[in-house]
């Protein structure tokens, strides 16, 4: 009679942690695809292109820089407006003559289309 009779319940009550069960995966490394090195003349010319984007825009930060400590952040929007604008002005050459040229393709390849209609009637 000594024990208590809470003290059996409480065994039976005990709460029972679900754990997931671990799943033992054995470590696998990961396939590593062969690196092709054929080195092509366009990938050549696409590494030269961005070494040559890269070091324009460090030329023209030293630029601004100079600017800046020169002129002032005034010197630095001035330089700002005149380049745009003077890229707006090349773009806009570019595209004239593109332009002009693709009409000019368009042309041609009318007159060849009527050509070929009035040789088959």
């Amino acid at each position: 009679m000594s024990e208590d009779p809470n003290q059996s319940k409480k065994s039976q009550q005990e709460p029972k942690t679900s754990e997931p069960p671990v799943i033992d995966i054995p470590a696998t490394k990961p396939k590593r695809m062969p690196i092709k090195s054929q080195t092509t003349p366009q990938s050549v010319f696409n590494v030269l292109w961005i070494i040559m984007q890269l070091v324009f825009l460090c030329i023209l930060g030293m630029l601004y820089i100079l600017v800046y400590l020169k002129l002032g952040w005034s010197g630095v929007w001035k330089m700002t407006l005149l380049g745009t604008c003077g890229l707006f002005a090349v773009m806009s050459f570019l595209v004239i003559i593109g332009g002009a040229l693709d009409v000019r393709k368009l042309f041609r390849r009318l007159r060849e289309q009527e050509n070929e209609s009035k040789s088959i009637d």
